[in-house]
This record gives structure tokens, sequence and C-alpha cells, in this order.
């Protein structure tokens, strides 16, 4: 399965290198990597580069331009947008879910972010397919971008896939989901700590 991944980094550069690592290690899984970066250093290598914009706006705006990138090279409609801090460690569990959206006709495969109060879609890990409605190309309106995210698809009508392992993202599955083998914390060691455990072959970085 060919697969779009944009990766984007703000401030976790020491990340990168792992979750290349992780992507390239898939076997059933043909990936072309776009790395966006917003942060402030300036001897890190990336496709995108773009002036530090803070959190919210520059995750939006990496998006948004690691899509614009990977349109310029093909025209795969399978995407895979996330945080340079998320590995997802099972590829099997990544080519299920696409295999579910094309089965559904959903444009987005991903979860709530909020379990209560106000209705709004992830955007750390996004699943895209835009044969089913393009989920990145959204009108910037000013609020937190799972916010927009969840308004962006009612309005264009885009089906969402909720990803049943991972209820609720907050706070049982928020840094690791162990049924998904998805790690995603804010400190590297607990990450690769995950990777030991889940990964059956060693991933060479």
């Amino acid at each position: 399965m060919k697969i779009n991944f944009v990766l984007r980094c703000y401030d976790k550069e020491e990340y990168i290198p792992y979750a290349l690592a992780v992507i390239n290690s898939y076997w059933e899984i043909e990936p072309s990597i776009v790395l966006c970066y917003d942060g402030v250093r300036k001897d890190v290598l990336c496709d995108v580069k773009i002036p530090s914009q803070g959190k919210q706006c520059g995750d939006a705006n990496m998006i948004y331009l690691g899509y614009l990138e990977h349109k310029l090279r093909n025209d795969n409609p399978r995407f895979l947008s996330m945080c340079v801090d998320s590995f997802l460690m099972d590829e099997d569990v990544i080519i299920r879910i696409f295999n579910e959206m094309e089965a559904g006709r959903c444009g987005y495969a991903g979860n709530n972010w909020n379990h209560e109060g106000e209705p709004t879609l992830a955007t750390d890990i996004i699943f895209a397919d835009l044969r089913f409605g393009n989920v990145f190309e959204f009108d910037q309106v000013g609020m937190e971008i799972e916010f927009w995210m969840y308004n962006h698809c009612m309005k264009k009508g885009i089906k969402p896939l909720i990803i049943k392992e991972r209820i609720p993202v907050h706070p049982d599955n928020r840094f690791q989901c162990e049924k998904l083998k998805w790690t995603m914390h804010h400190t590297l060691k607990e990450n690769l700590d995950n990777m030991r455990r889940w990964k059956a072959e060693p991933i060479k970085v």
C-alpha cells in the first residue's frame, strides 16, 4: 500500500531520526515522506521549513504545506499526517484502517479529541483518503486545530471513521495505546521503551 506521510515537528527535533526509522521499517507499506519543520533551529534537514508561528498555527500550516508538497510529487490519495513524536509501530493496523476507510467511504480517520464537551477531531494523527473528501483543503477559522478539523469535515460532508481502540483519547490513550501499538509520549525515552517492547525486529537509526 502506498501512503503519503506528513511528519510535523515543532520542538522535538531529537525524535526525527526515530520517527523516520519507524516508517522506513515497514514491509508492506511503500512510504513517501515529507518532513515539515516550524521550529527555531537552523540545522534541521527537512522538506518544508516555515517560520516559527507557535504550536497551533504552525501545526495547521505544516499539515497543509505537507499535503501540498506531496501533491507536487504524486497523485496518491492516502495520507497519514502526524506529529513527529507519534510512533505507529504496527503497519498492519495502518493498512487495516485505510481498508476500513475505503470500505466505508470515509475521508478522515482518527478520534474525538474531547470526549466531554464540544465535538472535535484529533489532528495529532490524521488518516486521510482524498477520494472521499479532502480534509486538507480547509479554511483558517481562528480556533483550536481540533475544532476546525471537526467543523471542516461537517461542512464538507466528509465522513469520519472513529478508531475504536483509542476511545477515549483522554486520559487512557493520550500518550500510548497498547491495542494499536501507538506511542505518543512527550519524552523520547518512553517512546523508545515502547518501541523495544512492541517491535518484533530492532529498528536501526
